[in-house]
Formats: C-alpha cells, sequence, structure tokens
C-alpha cells in the first residue's frame, strides 16, 4: 500500500515539473512576438546584397535585369537563380523566441564575429532595409540562431537555413558559358584551326554558314547553351596551362542588348588516374577562366572540326601506348638487375 502510494506520488511531483516546464517554456517564447523583417519589403526594392563571414566578403549588385557578383574582385555575372533562391529564403524568414540574453554564449550559437554570417541589404539610393546575423543551425534544416548586431539577444530564426548564407562566392557567379537568363542570343560565331562557322538564329531555327549537316546547327548551339564551368579558377592561372595559342575552339555570341561572351577553350587537364575529364577555357570579356567537360568539347568538335578530333585521339592512343611501353621496359629492367649474381 505505501509503494503504490509513493508512486502516485512521484508520478504527481513528474506531471507537475511537466506543467510547469511547459509555463517556462510557454513564458519564454511570449517575450518576443514573431517578427518577420521582409514583410514590408519588395523584392524590387532590393539594389545590393552582402555576406560576410570571418573577414569574407561577398557583394552582390542588381544590374539591368540581373545581377553582378561586384566583391571578391574581378567582378563577374552572377547566377540570377542563386541570388533570387536566396532573397526567396529571406522572404520566408521568421525570428521567433529569444534563447539567450548572455554576450558570452554567442560563440555556443555560432554568433561569435569569426563564425556569424552577416546578412545586409540596401536599396539603390544605399538605405538600409535589413542588417543581421545568422549562426549554427537551430533546431532543423531550415533554422538558425539569429541576433541583430550588436545586440546581446539570440534568437531562434526560421525559414533560412545556414547553409544558404554561408556559401561561397563560386555558387553566386554565373557557370553557363552562354547564359539564358534574361538574354536572346542571335549570333554565334565558331572557329577551330582553320575552320570557322557563322551560326545565326532564324525564327524557328540556328542555320550555319558554311552549312553543316541537317539539325548540326540546332544540335551545336544546343550544346553550348548547356556547356557549364565546372570549376572557376584565376584567369591567369587558366591560361599559364591551357595552351591557347594552340586552342581547339574559340566561341564569340552576340544578342540583343549588346550582349556579349567569349570563350577560348584550349588543353585538357591531365589526369593521373586516366582520361582527362576537363579542358582548360579562358573569357576575355568576363575575365573569367575555367574547367569544361571533355566530353562537352568533343562533341562540338565532332560537327565543326572531326578531323582535328581525330588527329588528338590518334595522338592520345600512341602516348598511351609509347608510356605503357616504358613503363614495360622499366619493370623488365628492374627484375634484371634483381637477378644479377652478387659478387663473392
Amino acid at each position: 500500500m505505501r509503494n503504490h502510494v509513493r508512486r502516485i506520488i512521484v508520478l504527481v511531483g513528474v506531471i507537475v515539473a511537466l506543467l510547469l516546464l511547459s509555463g517556462l517554456l510557454i513564458w519564454r517564447s511570449s517575450r518576443h512576438a514573431e517578427i518577420r523583417p521582409f514583410d514590408q519589403i519588395k523584392d524590387s526594392d532590393v539594389a545590393k546584397l552582402s555576406l560576410s563571414r570571418g573577414g569574407d566578403e561577398i557583394v552582390l549588385a542588381r544590374e539591368g535585369a540581373g545581377w553582378q557578383v561586384t566583391t571578391p574582385k574581378p567582378p563577374d555575372r552572377a547566377d540570377k537563380d542563386a541570388v533570387e533562391g536566396l532573397l526567396l529564403a529571406l522572404r520566408g524568414l521568421a525570428i521567433e523566441s529569444e534563447v539567450s540574453s548572455h554576450p558570452e554564449s554567442l560563440e555556443l550559437y555560432g554568433l561569435n564575429a569569426a563564425s556569424a554570417t552577416r546578412v545586409a541589404l540596401h536599396d539603390a539610393k544605399g538605405k538600409s532595409l535589413f542588417d543581421g546575423e545568422f549562426g549554427k543551425e537551430a533546431i532543423g534544416y531550415q533554422s538558425a540562431y539569429f541576433r541583430w548586431p550588436g545586440k546581446p539577444s539570440v534568437y531562434l530564426a526560421t525559414g533560412v537555413s545556414p547553409y544558404q548564407v554561408e556559401r561561397s562566392s563560386e555558387s553566386f557567379r554565373d557557370h553557363a558559358l552562354l547564359p539564358q537568363a534574361g538574354i536572346s542570343w542571335s549570333e554565334i560565331r565558331l572557329k577551330s584551326g582553320a575552320r570557322s562557322y557563322i551560326l545565326t538564329r532564324s525564327s524557328a531555327a540556328w542555320t550555319a554558314k558554311p552549312s553543316l549537316p541537317a539539325r548540326s546547327a540546332d544540335s551545336v548551339v544546343a550544346t553550348l547553351f548547356n556547356m557549364r564551368l565546372a570549376q572557376f579558377l584565376p584567369e591567369p592561372e587558366a591560361r599559364r596551362y591551357g595552351k591557347f595559342s594552340q586552342a581547339v575552339l574559340m566561341i564569340e555570341a552576340e544578342g540583343a542588348g549588346k550582349a556579349f561572351a567569349d570563350w577560348t577553350i584550349g588543353a585538357e587537364k591531365p589526369y593521373q588516374g586516366g582520361s582527362p575529364y576537363y579542358r582548360y577555357a579562358v573569357s576575355a570579356s568576363r575575365h573569367a577562366g575555367g574547367l569544361v567537360s571533355v566530353y562537352d568539347v568533343e562533341s562540338l568538335l565532332r560537327i565543326v572540326n572531326p578531323k582535328l578530333l581525330a588527329a588528338q585521339n590518334a595522338a592520345k592512343v600512341k602516348a598511351k601506348a609509347k608510356s605503357k611501353a616504358a613503363a614495360k621496359k622499366s619493370k623488365t629492367a628492374a627484375i634484371k638487375k634483381k637477378r644479377l649474381p652478387r659478387g663473392p
């Protein structure tokens, strides 16, 4: 009987403790009404967006219908979808309950000077539209700890993941060789060795001069429109290794509104594990360099300069055979050396 009464007392104590804890959480949540900073901000109001973390800064500025990465230097065209995707995430930002009001706890939440990501938005006149700091992930993917710069209080924020504001500047750069967003290309010029082609857009398709086999012009343009830089490289580095004096392909494109793009594709990047995956590429107009897929380049050369492609493939086969023969010779010499009788 006594044990039964004791169990009831313990159970009641647990229930009371849970009720008190729930009340405390409700009270803490009620101390800060939910704030949605972007309810009064239109995407069209935002002219500049900056992300800074640990001394590194990314600045994105609106330019016409698109965006530019203005920092780090040199300036480059931004991926419109990436920028607008971040703005869409920020639009869902909700700053909720206060988690801490002690400055010494900022490091715990990833909101100290070395770890926090500061996000600031300004309009065309330089007026601040938003300025806040994001820390570690909180209670799920779409949540983070948050504070207003210079303030000690830490809040729970939902709608934005730390990943979305901690991305590198490369993730905001436009990887497309000939971007489609807001640009209508009307003429593309290709040069490979002694071969040159001019592709022009007609009402329904693309035509080439001199002519290419049926539907080949559309195939070339489709490949070009889908080509992406797999990786950006500093332009001087790309030029150092790209052997562009022996470029396999040169591309120039013009479109409405003085749109212009140029790319020169050079040597393959060596790969120790086997056949190379990438070729070096540079753009004088973008002051950019990077790596493009070997397979994309081969699909273009197969149409515009099959002789060059065949010659390069033959050279690869010859070099591979020579390397294999040299390795075999070296191995044989090592075996013979090992078998030589030792002196007395």
